[in-house]
């Protein structure tokens, strides 16, 4: 079509290309625009993020350090505790091996005689000897005994003294035949009573 002289369709052609290329401009600038925003959002709100994260972590990290270190020792706590009260069961159980001032009292007024005559043991003499400290509160004490009887009671007797609840041994005997028929023996035996003293200012 040509009006005024001009060609239209040579025109509109060019200002098609025209319109064209000013598109394809206008999509890359969108494009563009789009990259930026995108790359913006990263820095601004996803890097800070990362960073809160890793924080994070690293604050959790040494919580996680702390609470192992607590458990340790709270671990270690509960195995001291066990150990020491093993070890009070342990000195009470000891303890016991041993005469109280009361329990060693009895033993030789009461204990001592009774054992004797359960066993046919008829004794003559007794003699108490002088505590010696053994091991801090511990006390040896010697109890002289003479007696007479026959073999089986004499054995029966030293048995059951070994069998005694709390510690008695027999450190001496001397034995002398009294008779031939029946055989009747002379004994003369000395004990060690073992006795624990609690120390009063505790």
């Amino acid at each position: 079509m040509i009006i005024f002289g001009y060609d239209l369709d040579v025109d509109l052609e060019k200002y098609e290309d025209k319109f064209e290329l000013i598109r394809q401009y206008q999509k890359f600038v969108y494009i563009l625009i789009v990259v930026i925003v995108v790359i913006y959002s990263y820095l601004s709100f996803i890097t800070p993020k990362f960073d809160q994260i890793k924080e994070s972590k690293e604050t959790l990290k040494r919580y996680q350090q702390v609470l192992d270190k607590k458990k340790a020792e709270l671990k270690e706590k509960e195995h001291i505790e066990r150990v020491l009260n093993e070890l009070v069961v342990q000195l009470k159980q000891r303890e016991e091996n041993f005469f109280s001032e009361e329990m060693y009292k009895d033993f030789v007024l009461d204990k001592l005689h009774s054992i004797a005559e359960e066993n046919k043991v008829n004794i003559e003499s007794l003699d108490i000897g002088k505590e010696t400290l053994k091991d801090r509160n511990i006390f040896s004490v010697p109890i002289g005994l003479k007696f007479e009887c026959e073999y089986a009671a004499l054995m029966n007797f030293i048995k059951s003294i070994e069998m005694y609840p709390q510690i008695v041994e027999a450190s001496s005997i001397s034995i002398t035949r009294r008779s031939l028929n029946p055989v009747r023996l002379l004994v003369s035996i000395n004990l060690q009573a073992y006795m624990i003293k609690n120390d009063k200012a505790n």
